[in-house]
């Protein structure tokens, strides 16, 4: 696989092995590097809803890797941005997924990498918070998300892009051993493969 980073624009990349031929034209998918953080406290995990956008639906942070940034550095940075919490560490690398986005519009391959982080302070059970810096690269001002925690005895809700997919995907016994405890010490999460089409 051969990367390209535009240089007007280092949150894509041209990933070569996605130049498609359709009919005599060559089509090139942009493929974006993305971060995205399961945030536990105790027994509960961290999600928020855009306050202006609720078609948006339930997510968990996320955001798109700069260039030269390793995705374990990325996931921290945008899960401190986007939550305003600063007490938070990697926990474990939990896998990876390739992703195309034509069902949301959009020309594009996202390549996530998803990690779990433990919040180790007392966190609120809700609040709002301002993202100043969106990874699409708008600037129609701050993006308000309201965050708040579920509770992982009654499962995952249902997640935007996917995101409950790749927890669906582990083993029964992964989920349990996450949901109960997230204690890394005893996590033994296989690498999560999946190709959405």
């Amino acid at each position: 696989m051969a990367l390209f980073r535009s240089p007007q624009d280092d949150r894509f990349v041209i990933d070569f092995s996605m130049i498609l031929d359709k009919g005599g034209m060559l089509i090139v998918k942009k493929a974006m590097q993305k971060a995205f953080a399961y945030i536990t406290y105790q027994n509960r995990l961290l999600v928020f809803r855009h306050v202006d956008v609720p078609e948006a639906g339930t997510q968990v942070p996320a955001g798109t890797i700069k260039a030269n940034e390793h995705p374990e550095q990325a996931v921290l940075r945008e899960a401190v941005e986007e939550t305003g919490l600063t007490d938070l560490t990697v926990g474990r690398f939990l896998g990876k997924q390739e992703r195309e986005m034509s069902d949301f519009g959009r020309d594009e391959i996202h390549h996530r990498f998803f990690y779990h982080l433990h919040c180790n302070g007392v966190p609120p059970p809700t609040w709002y918070h301002e993202e100043c810096d969106p990874s699409d690269g708008s600037e129609r001002g701050p993006i308000i998300f309201e965050f708040f925690w579920v509770d992982l005895r009654y499962g995952v809700p249902s997640l935007m892009c996917d995101l409950s997919k790749s927890w669906n995907r582990m083993s029964l016994k992964e989920r349990k051993c996450l949901s109960s405890t997230w204690n890394d010490s005893t996590i033994n999460v296989e690498k999560v493969r999946e190709k959405t089409h």
